[in-house]
């Protein structure tokens, strides 16, 4: 999902074996072969909620309820006990796992991402085992700026389904929107091991920790104005939503003495639904990543004088 960024959540029903075929030998009165009644057009399958790529996060949606050929086959939504040979005169009830899932799959296309995850919710219910319908989930929250969640049920997916490249691949890139370098490398790894690591997402990675780097060498030695560029392109090449740039970038302002910008930075870090911090083996001066934002946070506070936060 969705994501976006998912594995798909939704499935279609086989059509039906071509039953009329006339006998061999049927001759017409002109001597000819009379040619065989044309086969009957297979149904519209479901549109079902896939990786994409490069935008694993948020999640593309695919025609025809299979996952694409370099997948490795995460089925989209199993009717479950039901044979895969049903007819194709076959109409699954409303609350199947199947419709329910392509009801979801066009809300999110919509953009209606609060609504496609409760149906998301719905078809998790149903099969609560799918790494598919963890992925549509993980996408509905990407697109509602609920990244901590989502990074959650893209962790679950892979648990589910460790040979998924899309799942691999949609936790890659939201470990890198949250700066952790080193765990959306490992997982686009694992992505290739299927055929399924995109390019696009190895150039972002590369960037995000070039720029990362440096930004983290500028500071060491008090060279804030390239801080604060490096900051400001690891950011734009993909890791919007990692605190430890987002503070670093703060601090840079605060010390150009740019303090409106230095006040709104740190505070829209402070409104992300961000995953923690404690993870991440980063130090700086000294500290660990999570304790440095807190720092930089408590230096905004003096430089405004709102001594009352800083105690708090």
């Amino acid at each position: 999902s969705g994501g976006g960024g998912g594995g798909g959540g939704g499935g279609s029903t086989a059509s039906s074996p071509l039953t009329n075929a006339l006998p061999t030998g049927n001759i017409c009165s002109s001597g000819r072969v009379a040619p065989a009644p044309a086969a009957p057009r297979p149904r519209a399958r479901p549109d079902v909620l896939g990786s994409g790529t490069g935008h694993y996060g948020h999640g593309s949606i695919m025609r025809g309820g299979m996952a694409p050929a370099r997948s490795g086959g995460i089925d989209a939504a199993p009717l479950a006990g039901r044979s895969s040979r049903a007819p194709a005169s076959f109409l699954a009830p409303p609350d199947s796992l199947q419709e329910v899932t392509r009801a979801g799959n066009e809300l999110y296309k919509q953009g209606r991402y609060g609504e496609a995850l409760r149906h998301y919710d719905r078809a998790l219910a149903l099969c609560p085992d799918s790494a598919a319908c963890r992925g549509n989930r993980a996408a509905a929250l990407t697109g509602l700026g609920r990244l901590a969640e989502a990074l959650r049920d893209c962790e679950e997916a892979v648990r589910l389904d460790p040979a998924s490249g899309r799942a691999h691949g949609r936790l890659a890139a939201l470990c890198l929107r949250f700066g952790m370098v080193e765990k959306a490398r490992r997982q686009l790894t694992l992505a290739g091991n299927t055929n399924q690591s995109d390019p696009a997402e190895w150039h972002k990675l590369h960037e995000v920790e070039s720029h990362l780097g440096k930004c983290m060498d500028a500071r060491r030695i008090g060279d804030w104005k390239s801080a604060l560029r490096e900051a400001d392109a690891a950011i734009a090449n993909g890791a919007d939503s990692s605190q430890l740039l987002l503070a670093m970038r703060s601090e840079s302002l605060l010390r150009l003495n740019k303090l409106e910008d230095a006040d709104s930075t740190i505070t829209g870090l402070l409104k992300l639904d961000s995953a923690s911090l404690s993870s991440m083996s980063t130090k700086l001066s000294g500290m660990v990543a999570d304790s440095y934002v807190h720092v930089v946070q408590a230096q905004v506070n003096m430089a405004f004088g709102r001594y009352n936060s800083i105690a708090h």
